[in-house]
């Protein structure tokens, strides 16, 4: 690391800040956010991060854990877990399925959580008459309530490691620790959306227009129109899909 870099750039003292404010905004009771510090730096100097690094004396495609955590000025070493979590990071969310299936997220302050299940099947509109009055539908309202518990693994990073190898070849293989991380969560969000959240499956997936998905696909051209029948039965009901989940077998007859 080049130390007369940093101490002249005008970042000099300030990474311990730029990391404290990114903290600040993931952990925002009101409105947490999944903040890369990628994005922070680029929202607060209008750099990039490459260009950031390059302005504080950091390369790294050259520099190691080491060369940061044994310089003189303590101030750097702030980077070190940034770099490490938005190196997961890209692993954990691009790559996976689980962001383009998943409506929205929600932060929680405990393990277990109480939500609201709406029935909308009685509130079908119906035909209203000059001068008459609205007939009412019924919007049957439940909960339903979930447990949550912690999914992850731990790592060891060894001394060659720390101090032989760069910040670029460490981010590839931490890349693909997290897309690991990512494919978990890709099971279990598939989990969800066949079996329901509840212990009684009352919102498991149904079956539909089958008996036995392992002769579903023969290559013929009805069994095509069975999953385009699907397609367009949730198209007129307002929920047009966007994606099959499947293994590879089926993906590759359909």
């Amino acid at each position: 690391m080049d130390i007369k870099t940093f101490r002249e750039s005008k970042f000099h003292n300030k990474v311990e800040e730029f990391v404290n404010h990114a903290n600040s905004i993931r952990l925002d009771a009101d409105r947490p956010s999944d903040l890369t510090f990628a994005a922070l730096i680029e929202e607060q100097t209008g750099l990039s991060v490459d260009d950031f690094y390059k302005s504080i004396g950091v390369d790294p495609a050259f520099d190691t854990i080491q060369n940061i955590f044994t310089a003189p000025d303590k101030d750097v070493r702030w980077l070190v877990p940034e770099i490490i979590r938005d190196s997961l990071r890209l692993g954990y969310r691009n790559s996976p399925i689980w962001p383009k299936i998943t409506a929205m997220e929600e932060q929680t302050n405990g393990l277990q959580q109480i939500l609201p299940h709406l029935n909308m099947s009685s509130a079908v509109p119906r035909r209203v008459g000059e001068g008459e009055t609205i007939p009412l539908g019924d919007l049957s309202y439940g909960s339903k309530n979930f447990r949550i518990y912690k999914y992850g693994r731990g790592i060891k990073i060894t001394d060659e490691v720390i101090r032989y190898v760069s910040l670029n070849v460490l981010s590839v293989y931490l890349n693909d620790f997290g897309l690991r991380m990512g494919q978990g969560v890709d099971n279990m969000a598939i989990r969800t959306i066949l079996q329901g959240e509840n212990s009684n499956t009352f919102e498991a997936a149904p079956v539909v227009g089958v008996t036995d998905s392992a002769t579903w696909i023969d290559g013929t051209n009805r069994d095509f129109r069975s999953i385009l029948r699907i397609w367009l039965r949730m198209s007129k009901l307002g929920r047009k899909p966007g994606a099959i989940l499947s293994d590879e077998e089926l993906a590759m007859d359909i």
